[in-house]
């Protein structure tokens, strides 16, 4: 790539590198009937089988960006981003 290129793509990046982009950490994914689901009422849990280094899939626009591991940070859920394929197993 030439500096001429490399400058304009530093300039593409300042022009639209303030941006807000929502990104979505999706963990579950179950299918359900339509009784089940128009059946939900306040109160109601879903159970999750998750805990620390379960995969996540995070999204913009619903387009996978990144593959990631649920983790815990002092009692907060957190996602750390994992290389494609699976948990770095920290």
């Amino acid at each position: 790539m030439s500096t001429t290129a490399i400058e304009k793509s530093r300039r593409g990046v300042a022009a639209f590198g303030k941006l807000q982009l929502d990104i979505e950490a999706t963990l579950f994914h179950r299918q359900m009937t339509i009784r089940e689901v128009l059946s939900f009422k306040p109160g109601d849990v879903l159970r999750l089988q998750a805990s620390p280094g379960t995969p996540v899939d995070l999204r913009i626009s619903n387009r996978r960006l990144a593959a990631a591991e649920l983790m815990q940070i002092r009692g907060n859920c957190a996602v750390r981003i994992v290389p494609d394929g699976g948990s770095q197993g920290n």
